[in-house]
């Protein structure tokens, strides 16, 4: 029997549940899930004016006296604590990282001294999983005043191992019934010694009543109830349950409910209803995601003939916007004047455009391009530039611009325009011997914060040639624009203006320009700075998903739009020959948040006008343009190296160059039959389309090895972008650039970046069919009649080595470097740590080292750092050796010489240098010149002696001496002071001490040393 004050203390509980969402988020560990509260009217016997009446008086309650019991709680904690410490022995062993302020109980508790054998709150065990359980459950009976168990019991859930560290995990009950959201833990080592622990345990249960007034039937009935369904068989099946104690924070004190907790069939909601009054006392949504889907294409995995692949496109920023609601649009269609507020310089006009019926005498004046549409996009009316003909030469930039446009910026949300447009520009076709257009048009959109003080460009043609209606066959011409402007506003912006320029113009031809429609401004339904919503880009396999527990039914309009270009967080993508891709999916009805998991192919070859729409053509219409391989292959391969980079880098987040990160511009089809490829400084890469010669070169844009060259350059670039390099930090050569005739400088880091390019491509591509000697740049027959450019693979008979192989090319050189990394890459896959070698490799980039032999040391330090493994050093030692890259050795010290008849005897002091094997003595007569590229000295090898006597030498000649030492790939070092010696005939004189800017008579035959460079 309940008495009937207990039973009234309880219904007094039950007038807390307005508060359980903050509890449940905040103590029950449900991050990523939100309870929505129900509304008086829909919960059976509510009291909400008592609830709010509670909660006030609650409020009310006097300062002083939730300071005193916030104090009284922490005083329990410590006491808890102190007597944990005095029953281990040790006060130093244990510290506790975090509390659970609601409960009272400990976090996380972290061992901050090791554990060794005899302490007493480890010890071996040897029993496996079971001593474990066993173990931690004494633990907690030992311990039940910090862990504020009552009359609770723990249940085990969980035991798992994973590398090395094992981990035991137990819920809280109470008479045989789990406290929802309890956690009691346990982290062990491979040595079953006891490293962390910590729990979320709730106290005073004890008065709470366990026996249900209401069956597990009637609870499923309200619930189907509530959802409109006559039974949960009609929502797909039975739900489940379980009879669950929930806790509740109200204000500063725990409050528990016994509820049915059910998990309805389709996993989109769990309900909690009391198991005493057949309240819905709350539910939570468990489904992650209303709208989701996956983006994928078609990609050339290697070679350009390789058959296409389907790829999901990872890292792609996808935006949902609110069609209903744009902060700005104009359609055009129904106006018969201007709109207001616009303003139109010089040619721009208003209306329906007029293309030239009769081309006849345009020719000569240059136009050869598209010409204006007939109508607009939608509708008759478009917004132009010369809506009956071309742009003119020479012209000056001329704007449309739009009235102010006000809005209210959202915390972390972004703004999107969108508009349709109909485009004509020309270039002209002649170019530099590098590439570079001579003359060219531009057209242009830029957008003002400050009340157009100031424009940003958010696009513009630079200097490619856009014909709209030329680019796909059977197109309307009609090009959809997608752009993010958020970079382009700060938080305090509530205004913005944009505008579309047109010109400046040269002087060679003319095209139509512009003809714009369909504009408008739609607002990013995301927060791409919070996780916990959805996810704002897709994902490695392409999927991308924005939960419907986030979007809720107010923000969830008939018109939602999705919307991706080829654009993430790491590369931008652009076609210059050809419309950028856009992808947008219009038009999602979806009441029900019900997920549709869609996937949207992005370009089927055989069909590459459309994107493949889902099989629901009434929810969805779809608009995508892409005109071939080139876009998606750059995307997908440098998304692909830069997910490689950070596997093995965690820290590694992207390109940057001189503190400011940001995505990689890479443009496909670049010049007109331009046969190379290459990275700027200014974080773009350009893709030559190839010569169009049957025996020429194919389009770089679809060799992955290519692709991977060149974005190594970016990443290399991002170690070197804080400093300016030495302009000759070793052996540097300069050659004459037959074009220009002016001397090109060619330094060991030019090398070095070629080196680092050619390496991460071959890691990436090689062939494992042809083993691990796959390993050619320029592969694949771009360059027709040749196998390939460069290739990495050593001749065993005779590898390039440094410096002899040094030479004027830095192309050349950096075989020298890059053979090398590749020999040890092959020496460690034969062993099947390939990827150690990729490690080391990329993190020694962090050293900026400038040199072939200062890589080679931070190569060594990495190696010693990450792995200190004796054998794989002195393997990287000698592969980089064979190339003649090695440290350099230390120099020898104090030569001393001694002359006689045709002779000198030189001694040094030997350095302390484990890597020397022996000594070169060098030594030329005074008058004889050297260089820096040219050293007349004659070289003895002294072997690994201290000294060395020269012979056959003439006598009243003096002669300069040095000595270095050399390890055995034969790398020396630096040179030891010079020695200035005079041999002579003592038959016919005395001895001569030389010295320096003095010369005497003697008896000591003893010469000095001058300090001065060799």
């Amino acid at each position: 029997m309940i008495s009937e004050r207990r039973r009234r203390r309880w219904w007094q509980r039950a007038a807390g549940l307005l508060l359980l969402l903050s509890v449940i988020l905040a103590n029950l560990g449900l991050a990523g899930t939100v309870l929505a509260f129900l509304p008086p009217s829909e919960q059976p016997g509510g009291n909400y004016t008592y609830f709010v009446q509670r909660s006030r008086e609650r409020r009310a309650r006097d300062k002083r006296e939730q300071a005193a019991a916030k104090e009284a709680a922490r005083e329990l904690r410590r006491q808890n604590w102190q007597r944990f410490i005095r029953r281990q022995g040790n006060s130093d062993a244990w510290q506790v990282s975090s509390w659970n302020t609601i409960t009272g109980t400990p976090h996380r508790v972290s061992r901050i001294i090791p554990p060794s054998f005899g302490e007493g709150i480890w010890r071996r065990l040897f029993g496996g999983e079971d001593e474990l359980i066993d173990y931690a459950t004494q633990f907690v009976e030992e311990n039940r005043d910090l862990f504020r168990l009552g009359e609770s019991e723990i249940q085990l859930v969980r035991v798992a191992e994973q590398s090395g560290i094992f981990y035991v995990d137990f819920q809280q009950v109470y008479q045989n019934i789990p406290v929802y959201g309890s956690r009691i833990w346990f982290q062990f080592d491979d040595s079953y010694r006891l490293l962390s622990f910590g729990a979320d345990s709730y106290p005073g249960i004890e008065e709470l009543e366990t026996r249900p007034l209401i069956d597990e039937a009637k609870a499923r009935q309200i619930v189907s109830e509530h959802l409109g369904t006559s039974s949960p068989a009609e929502s797909g099946g039975e739900s489940q349950s379980e009879l669950v104690i929930l806790p509740a924070r109200f204000e500063d004190n725990l409050e528990y409910f016994l509820v049915w907790m059910l998990d309805m069939p389709e996993g989109i909601w769990r309900y909690f209803v009391d198991a005493r009054s057949g309240q819905i006392i709350s539910r939570l949504r468990r489904s992650r995601a209303g709208i989701s889907g996956t983006i994928r294409g078609k990609v050339l995995p290697q070679f350009y003939n390789d058959p296409p692949a389907e790829v999901g496109l990872p890292d792609l920023y996808v935006y949902l916007m609110n069609k209903n609601e744009p902060i700005f649009q104009a359609l055009f269609e129904d106006s018969d004047t201007p709109p207001a507020g616009w303003k139109a310089q010089g040619l721009w006009g208003y209306g329906q455009p007029t293309p030239l019926a009769d081309l006849s005498g345009l020719m000569a004046s240059g136009h050869g391009g598209p010409l204006d549409p007939d109508k607009g996009h939608t509708g008759q009316k478009v917004f132009g530039y010369n809506l009956a003909g071309d742009y003119t030469n020479l012209m000056r930039p001329t704007y449309l611009t739009t009235p102010p446009i006000s809005f209210t910026p959202s915390s972390g949300s972004k703004l999107i325009l969108r508009f349709w447009r109909w485009l004509g520009v020309y270039k002209e076709y002649s170019e530099d011997d590098l590439g570079n257009r001579t003359s060219f048009d531009r057209a242009s959109v830029e957008i003002s914060a400050n009340r157009g003080i100031t424009w940003d460009t958010v696009w513009s043609n630079a200097t490619s040639q856009i014909e709209d209606p030329f680019y796909l066959e059977g197109s309307s011409g009609w090009n959809l624009q997608l752009f993010d402007v958020s970079p382009f506003i700060n938080n305090s912006s509530q205004e913005i203006r944009l505008r579309w320029g047109m010109g400046p113009t040269d002087s060679s031809g003319i095209f139509c320009g512009w003809n714009i429609d369909d504009i408008d401004i739609l607002e990013s339904l995301i927060n791409p700075n919070d996780t916990v919503r959805g996810n704002f880009k897709t994902d490695a396999s392409g999927n991308f998903q924005f939960p419907a527990t986030w979007l809720g039914k107010k923000v969830f309009p008939n018109k939602l739009v999705i919307a991706a270009k080829l654009a993430g967080k790491y590369v931008e993508v652009y076609n210059e020959d050809s419309w950028d891709a856009v992808w947008v999916v219009e038009n999602i009805n979806d009441p029900d948040f019900q997920d549709p998991n869609y996937t949207y192919f992005i370009w089927d070859p055989e069909n590459p006008n459309n994107a493949i729409a889902p099989a629901d053509p009434n929810s969805l219409s779809v608009y995508f343009r892409i005109s071939s391989y080139n876009e998606l292959n750059v995307y997908y391969h440098i998304n692909r190296m830069l997910r490689y980079i950070k596997e093995i880098d965690s820290k590694y987040d992207g390109m940057w160059r001189g503190g400011k990160k940001g995505p990689i511009k890479a443009v496909v089809k670049w010049g007109d039959y331009y046969t190379n490829a290459f990275w700027t400084p200014e974080n773009r890469i350009y893709f030559g389309e190839g010569d169009g010669k049957v025996d020429g070169y194919r389009d770089f844009s679809l060799f992955a090895d290519i692709i991977y060259h060149e974005y190594t350059h970016a990443i290399t670039e991002s170690f070197y972008s804080f400093f300016l390099p030495p302009a000759d930090p070793g052996l540097a050569t300069t050659s004459t650039d037959t074009t220009t005739q002016q001397p090109q400088f060619t330094t060991e880091l030019d090398a070095m970046h070629e080196a680092f390019s050619d390496y991460w491509a071959a890691a990436l591509t090689h062939d494992p069919a042809n083993g691990i000697d796959g390993a050619k740049i320029g592969d694949g027959g771009f360059w027709i009649g040749h196998d390939y450019v460069r290739n990495l693979n050593t001749d065993e008979d005779r590898p390039l080595k440094y410096p002899d192989d040094y030479g004027d090319d830095a192309y050349a050189n950096s075989l020298i470097l890059s053979q090398a990394m590749w020999d040890v890459r092959k020496k460690l896959a034969a062993e099947g740590g390939e990827k150690i070698a990729d490690i080391i490799f990329h993190k020694a980039r962090y050293a900026g080292a400038t040199s072939f032999c200062d890589y080679l040391q931070a190569v060594l330090d990495q190696e010693s750092r990450l792995y200190h493994d004796q054998n794989t050093a002195i393997m990287i030692k000698d592969q980089f050796g064979k190339h003649g890259i090695s440290r350099i050795p230390l120099a020898p010290t104090n030569p001393v010489a001694t002359v006689s008849d045709r002779a000198v005897h030189l001694t040094w002091e030997a350095p302390p240098d484990e890597d020397i094997v022996g000594y070169h003595v060098y030594y030329r007569t005074e008058n004889d010149i050297e260089t820096s590229r040219e050293d007349p000295s004659v070289q003895k090898d002294a072997g690994n002696t201290t000294s060395f006597t020269i012979t056959g030498l003439t006598n009243e000649t003096t002669y300069v001496l040095k000595v270095k030492s050399y390890n055995k790939y034969g790398t020396e070092s630096e040179s030891s002071d010079y020695v200035y010696a005079t041999p002579y005939d003592p038959k016919t004189r005395a001895g001569i001490v030389y010295q320096e800017n003095d010369s005497s008579l003697g008896t000591c035959f003893i010469s000095a040393i001058r300090k001065e460079p060799f």
